[in-house]
């Protein structure tokens, strides 16, 4: 043992103790000539150095690889948002790798190793490595830098809550999609909307349904909405073939209910208009007076309802969906407050619960969600926070201004209703009374106000509006507010061109889905 005294280190010999190491102990050391006191000094000033130094070291790296793990999560992220609007993975890669390096850390080597999509458990792998320059544990290392890697998995899961496997682990989703069919939708718009149409069902619609559901329902309108023979019936009123009504010149004439050609037994299509009185902006279910009024036309040649296309309610048959989307024509005025109360219906379980039971079973909605707790009203409560056990959306498309509502001609015949004289252009196919209720227009703005009231989240979408205007407006007002990943605020989208509408109803439907880093 060597002799060392307390006083070679200017510890006390008495008394209480003081700071060991005090920058007068570290002086007196240096000073210090005697070899074995030089030697241990040495040793343990290069066993601190090294020491501290090897920590930096290991803390540098830490940081790093936190920094890099948060570059390649969002990196993930962001390529998968690609795949799936954009259904394009040389694009994704493209984003990828853009993202990367401009989010990457400062002072490391870093490089992507690795983007690796899987379609059939539609997950994207992410992989990246990086060098750390590390001065006091190179020289265990063979003078090497540092090497970490970091790797990061996005799954594309609709109805995720963001924890789980499987395409229906969390919640299920119910979307009416309300799609503008008039006339002027015809040639390349109308082609446009099936595409994007069928883009929606094709993400939004998973194929495991056993433990939550993805059902998706479809509200073509035009000039009115056509409910169908099956749910017609037990929703809207039956009156004569046909009525007495005033035209707009003064003039009482027939109008006549539109009829079915595929149908000889019952020939009567059930085109019905808006509902009347106090039931007009709620989803009160359709019986007694809350009965829907069936739309007759001036001229007996009519053969149809326009639109053609039937309501479909909610299901889970893409390839009844698709087909349905496929036998899209345009032709008519446009009537977007009823396509906006028939998107509602479609959601509404209370809509639904004075229907007989048999009446398209498999169609019915599941009860409305309940208010978040943060929330103290649907209207205050952002689309973010929506939470239980199914979510309800409503997709509202329009290519024009609305312009067609209805009125009872002031006839004694229940039930039956035309267009108002203010409805549509021209001075044709009008009777001669207005809407009580006022325009197509203020009708839909008070039904979007309800219909989020009632805890759904409302999407709109503008087809060729132009950048402003009284539509553009209706259309931002309508929509709920706080978008879902990357598009805050309105949930509306302006679209001007075919590819643009395709996208929005792709970004729509990955927005209701869930995105989210699995690994």
């Amino acid at each position: 043992m060597l002799g060392f005294r307390k006083s070679d280190f200017g510890l006390p010999t008495s008394g209480s103790p003081r700071r060991i190491f005090s920058t007068d102990v570290i002086a007196r050391l240096t000073r210090d000539r005697r070899g074995s006191v030089a030697i241990m000094f040495g040793l343990s000033v290069f066993v601190v150095v090294s020491v501290v130094g090897s920590a930096v070291d290991y803390g540098r790296a830490l940081l790093a690889r936190d920094r890099l793990q948060a570059t390649i999560d969002s990196t993930v992220l962001a390529a998968a948002r690609v795949w799936q609007l954009e259904q394009d993975m040389t694009l994704a890669q493209k984003k990828a790798i853009a993202h990367f390096d401009a989010m990457k850390p400062e002072g490391v080597d870093a490089k992507l190793t690795k983007l690796e999509p899987d379609m059939q458990n539609n997950t994207l792998t992410v992989e990246a490595t990086a060098e750390v320059k590390a001065p006091f544990l190179s020289l265990m290392l063979d003078g090497q830098p540092l090497r970490i890697a970091t790797r990061a998995q996005a799954k594309f899961c609709v109805g995720c809550r963001g924890g789980g496997g499987g395409g229906n682990d969390g919640y299920s989703i119910e979307v009416a999609m309300m799609l503008d069919i008039t006339g002027s939708m015809a040639g390349s718009k109308i082609a446009d909307l099936r595409e994007a149409a069928k883009d929606l069902i094709k993400i939004l619609v998973w194929d495991d349904q056993r433990e939550h559901t993805s059902r998706v329902a479809v509200v073509p309108f035009s000039h009115a909405v056509n409910a169908g023979k099956q749910l017609g019936k037990a929703i809207a009123y039956s009156p004569a073939d046909k009525v007495s009504f005033a035209f707009r010149d003064g003039k009482s004439r027939d109008w006549y209910r539109p009829k079915d050609t595929k149908d000889k037994v019952d020939p009567y299509a059930y085109c019905v208009s808006e509902r009347q009185g106090s039931d007009s902006y709620t989803d009160a279910t359709p019986t007694g007076n809350a009965r829907l009024p069936v739309v007759y036309y001036s001229s007996a040649s009519v053969s149809n309802c326009q639109p053609t296309a039937e309501v479909m309610p909610l299901s889970n048959n893409k390839q009844a969906l698709n087909a349905l989307i496929d036998s899209l024509k345009a032709d008519g005025y446009t009537g977007g407050n009823l396509g906006t109360a028939w998107a509602w219906y479609m959601l509404s379980p209370r809509w639904w619960s004075g229907i007989a039971s048999n009446v398209h079973a498999d169609g019915r909605p599941a009860a409305y969600p309940s208010l978040p707790s943060s929330c103290t009203s649907w209207e205050s409560c952002p689309a973010s926070s929506h939470t239980g056990s199914v979510r309800k959306f409503a997709v509202l498309m329009t290519d024009g201004e609305y312009n067609m509502q209805f009125c009872d001609g002031g006839s004694k015949v229940t039930g039956a209703s035309i267009p108002d004289r203010n409805a549509g252009p021209g001075n044709s196919e009008k009777g001669n009374c207005t809407s009580a209720l006022g325009s197509s227009s203020a009708q839909a703005q008070s039904l979007c106000t309800a219909m989020k009231k009632a805890g759904i989240i409302v999407y709109t979408v503008g087809f060729g509006l132009g950048a402003s205007g009284a539509q553009v407006d209706l259309l931002r007002a309508c929509a709920s507010d706080d978008g879902h990943f990357s598009k805050p605020g309105k949930l509306f989208y302006n679209t001007q061109t075919g590819t643009e509408l395709r996208s929005a109803f792709r970004h729509i439907a990955t927005s209701i889905a869930s995105l989210y880093v699995s690994q």
